[in-house]
C-alpha cells in the first residue's frame, strides 16, 4: 500500500471520510471488508496529514506528544535496574508506515483490527532523569536530553472499537482496548547532560555495547506509553468528527 498515515491506519479500523471529512462506519456486511479498510485508509491520508479544520482538529500524531512517563527499567544483560523519568516526549515519523497485513473482525457493536506494519525509522526526543543507575559499581545516574531511533521497525497494533447506535441513524464510537508490540527494531540512542557529561557518555557507551539487550529490556515499557498516547489520539478524533453508518 506504500506510505500511509498511521493515524489513518488506526481510524480506518472503523471509519472512512467523504470529501468533506464527514466520517461513516464501514458496515459489518461490507462485500469486501479488507478492501474497504485499505481503500478508505488511502482516502483519509491527506486529510489527516493536515488535520480536519472544519472540526477544529489539528494534526495530533506528528509529533506524538507525551508529557510525562515514569518507567522502572529491568535489564537482564548487563544486569541493571533503575527508574527512568521522561518529560516532554516527542515522537516523529509515526505518520509513515507500510502495512504488511491486516486481521479484522466486524460485529454490529464492535470492531476489532490488528495491523502489522513496518517503519524505516521512528525518532524520539525527551528530557530524561535516570535514578539509581549503577553498573559494575559505577554511578551513571544523570539527567539531560536524550534522542533515540527505532530503525527498520516491525510493529503490530491491535485495536477494539465499540460502536453505539443513536437515534436517527447517528452513531458514536470509542476505542475500548488497544495493544502495541514491537516485533523488531534496531535501537540507537544519544544522551547529552550538561551537569554530568561523563555519565552521559557512559550511557552512550553502554547502549552502543549492549544495544540489542537494552532494546529487549526496555522496548515493551515504551510501547505501553506509546500505545496509550495513540489510543487517546484516536478517541479524540472519534469524539469530535461526526459519525454515521
Amino acid at each position: 500500500m506504500g506510505k500511509i498515515l498511521i493515524l489513518s491506519c488506526l481510524l480506518s479500523l472503523a471509519i472512512c471520510a467523504s470529501h468533506k471529512h464527514k466520517w461513516k462506519l464501514c458496515r459489518p456486511d461490507e462485500e469486501n471488508k479488507k478492501q474497504c479498510v485499505e481503500d478508505l485508509t488511502q482516502d483519509v491520508m491527506l486529510a489527516f496529514m493536515h488535520g480536519v479544520p472544519e472540526h477544529q482538529l489539528p494534526v495530533l500524531l506528528e509529533p506524538l506528544k507525551i508529557e510525562h512517563a515514569s518507567l522502572l527499567h529491568d535489564i537482564k544483560t548487563p544486569p541493571i535496574k533503575f527508574v527512568g523519568e521522561y518529560t516532554n516526549i516527542r515522537m516523529y515519523n509515526l505518520t509513515v508506515c507500510n502495512i504488511t497485513k491486516i486481521d479484522f473482525e466486524h460485529h454490529a457493536h464492535e470492531f476489532s483490527y490488528q495491523y502489522h506494519f513496518s517503519n524505516p525509522q521512528i525518532k524520539g526526543f525527551a528530557d530524561f532523569n535516570y535514578k539509581d543507575l549503577i553498573l559494575d559499581g559505577k554511578n551513571l545516574s544523570c539527567s539531560g536530553q536524550g534522542s533515540w531511533s527505532y530503525d527498520d521497525a516491525d510493529v503490530v497494533f491491535g485495536i477494539t472499537v465499540k460502536v453505539d447506535h443513536k437515534p436517527h441513524g447517528a452513531v458514536s464510537a470509542q476505542v475500548t482496548d488497544s495493544t502495541l508490540k514491537f516485533l523488531k527494531a534496531t535501537l540507537s540512542v544519544n544522551y547529552v547532560s550538561e551537569e554530568s557529561p561523563e555519565r552521559a557518555e557512559g550511557l552512550n557507551a553502554l547502549v552502543k555495547d549492549h544495544a540489542q539487550a537494552i532494546y529487549d529490556g526496555v522496548i515493551q515499557d515504551f510501547a505501553g506509553i506509546y500505545n496509550t498516547a495513540i489510543r487517546n489520539v484516536v478517541n479524540e478524533i472519534l469524539s469530535r468528527v461526526p459519525l454515521k453508518l
